[in-house]
């Protein structure tokens, strides 16, 4: 069978299963999709396969963008996030999108190694039974040592003390009404702590020099900046699965712009006008979907507007190459100040 006729049954099929009804709203989208990332990250994350795990958190990663995609076709109505006007519904629709995407992402993958004439399909069965085979023994010596170069690199990486949870729910304290915004219950001791820990655990990987000059900050503040995403994202997902009386929507942390620059500037040597550029750099624009040459991807920027709020993802922040993150979403953004750096980055 000729392999785009495959592919163009296969994405028939995915299409097939994509959820037609719409969101009433595109903030109350967000957030149900962003929790059911969360769950499914929390069964992948558990693999003790290193290979299939990140195999699995790639496929995952590439499945957000197509989800975006399909939001932003959703109004945005809300002003403000009400959970209580979800149904459950809401919530099954946005399961039911995650895992279409997760198939058109894998059907993505597999059409670009088939390109490549990598592997071989034929169709089994008439009901879309397909065998996959390697075109040649070379291809599959090929896939076998890029398996042990990626297992030699796991069992290498820089061993760092597990975080100390009980440390981070002593810093946790509910002394009023509980709403979204967590972090308004966290002590700024606890929020220092898992920022250093943090600063030890990614600097171990950092390669190149913080003073490289990017689109209006350097490489140094970027990297400041996406260790406070972490350090919010780690403890978002302690409270969220650890602490007991916490709501089911507490999964996806929810900010406003102005708590976010105060943690920044505690935090960091960022002053509150940088702090507030890189945090609106970050944040995906549904907007630009759209446009013809895209530059907004929710890998790049996993800081979503959700009404007047911000939404964080933990899973897509804590699973992300942070460089590489910052280098991609600058050659999207600015083309000409990546060409200019990209020797150096080299």
């Amino acid at each position: 069978m000729p392999n785009d006729q495959l592919f163009t049954d296969l994405d028939t099929l995915i299409d097939a299963g994509i959820p037609q009804v719409p969101f009433r709203d595109r903030s109350l989208a967000v957030l149900h999709f962003l929790r059911a990332l969360e769950g499914h990250a929390v069964g992948l994350l558990k693999n003790g396969d290193p290979e299939a795990r990140n195999a699995d958190v790639s496929l995952a990663m590439d499945a957000v963008d197509h989800c975006m995609e399909w939001i932003t076709q959703v109004p945005d109505l809300s002003p403000a996030i009400n959970w209580a006007d979800s149904t459950i519904h809401d919530v099954q629709l946005c399961e039911q999108f995650l895992q279409q995407a997760l198939k058109y992402a894998k059907m993505c993958d597999l059409l670009m190694v088939f390109r490549q004439n990598f592997l071989t399909v034929e169709q089994v069965s008439a009901d879309h039974v397909y065998s996959f085979s390697y075109a040649s023994n070379q291809h599959h010596e090929l896939e076998v040592t890029d398996w042990s170069l990626k297992k030699l690199l796991v069992s290498n990486s820089t061993q760092m003390p597990q975080l100390d949870t009980q440390r981070i729910a002593d810093g946790f304290s509910v002394t009023g009404p509980l709403n979204h915004n967590l972090m308004k219950h966290v002590s700024d001791d606890c929020l220092r702590y898992v920022y250093e820990w943090m600063k030890q655990r990614d600097s171990a990987e950092w390669e190149l020099s913080g003073a490289i000059e990017l689109d209006g900050f350097n490489l140094e503040q970027s990297r400041q900046f996406w260790l406070v995403l972490r350090t919010l994202a780690s403890i978002n997902i302690f409270i969220a699965t650890d602490c007991p009386g916490i709501p089911f929507t507490a999964a996806v942390p929810l900010f406003n712009k102005r708590a976010l620059v105060d943690a920044i500037v505690k935090l960091t040597a960022l002053d509150a006008a940088l702090a507030g550029k890189l945090l609106d750099y970050f944040t995906y624009d549904f907007g630009d979907v759209k446009k013809p040459l895209r530059k907004s991807s929710a890998i790049l920027q996993p800081i979503f507007p959700t009404g007047s709020a911000l939404a964080l993802s933990p899973f897509l922040i804590l699973e992300s190459n942070v460089e590489g993150n910052i280098f991609h979403l600058l050659n999207a953004k600015t083309p000409k100040i990546y060409d200019g750096i990209k020797d150096t980055k080299e």
